[in-house]
């Protein structure tokens, strides 16, 4: 903010009570007090000062130029007052202009850096939310496969258990007469095995009696020939 033309000594021979009142909420030292409301205030009461002593100097001047009838009877004197009286107010609408406008851009900086943060805090809870969502979900299917998993099984137990049932029901049961030839053929098979066996180690027995007698023939043939 550049240093004002028209010094606080000066503004007060020139402004009236309320017009320096004004003059000094512009100054560095109260203007940051000030609401965003509060300003736009001043903007328009220091804006309606100047365009009013504008407007006079204006008149005056051309009163003292002679193109436009004097309203007063004595003769308009130097308007030089008037002038810094424009330029008084016309560098403290410009001071509270500057500071609205910094006041509101911290005040958005800030709005944006609150949003910013809610944003961000909306999307952290929303992939906490999300994350809790797909670990349920997925919880879900794994409890949903191992079900799935022994309801299978069961069910294949069940489908053997029928198959062995139905395998049974086709078979037509024995009546007795079958059963009993059945035992007999049974019975039959392991005489005649047990039969088999013995012929065959009876035939052992017989080869093994010849075979010694032959033996012993030999052994005595040979003595007797040795002797003759």
């Amino acid at each position: 903010m550049s240093n004002p033309e028209i010094s606080p000594k000066e503004a007060r021979q020139l402004c009236t009570k309320n017009e320096l009142n004004l003059y000094l909420y512009s100054l560095p030292g109260k203007i940051k007090s000030l609401s965003p409301a509060r300003l736009r205030e001043k903007i328009v009461r220091a804006r309606k000062l100047r365009d009013k002593h504008r407007d006079v100097a204006r008149r005056q001047r051309r009163e003292a130029r002679g193109k436009q009838d004097q309203r007063r009877s004595r003769p308009v004197a130097d308007n030089d007052r008037r002038k810094r009286k424009v330029l008084l107010f016309e560098e403290a609408m410009a001071r509270f202009q500057q500071q609205l406008a910094s006041v509101e851009t911290a005040g958005a900086g800030s709005a944006t850096r609150k949003k910013t943060r809610k944003k961000a805090a909306t999307a952290r809870k929303t992939t906490k939310k999300t994350t809790k969502k797909t670990t349920k979900k997925t919880a879900r299917k794994k409890t949903a496969k191992k079900v799935t998993k022994k309801v299978g099984k069961k069910t294949a137990r069940k489908k053997v258990a029928k198959k062995a049932a139905r395998a049974a029901a086709a078979v037509p049961p024995k009546n007795p007469e079958q059963q009993a030839r059945t035992a007999r053929r049974k019975k039959l098979s392991k005489k005649s095995k047990s039969g088999r066996e013995a012929a065959h180690w009876s035939r052992a027995g017989r080869e093994r009696i010849k075979g010694h007698v032959s033996a012993r023939g030999k052994r005595s043939q040979a003595r007797r020939d040795s002797r003759g």
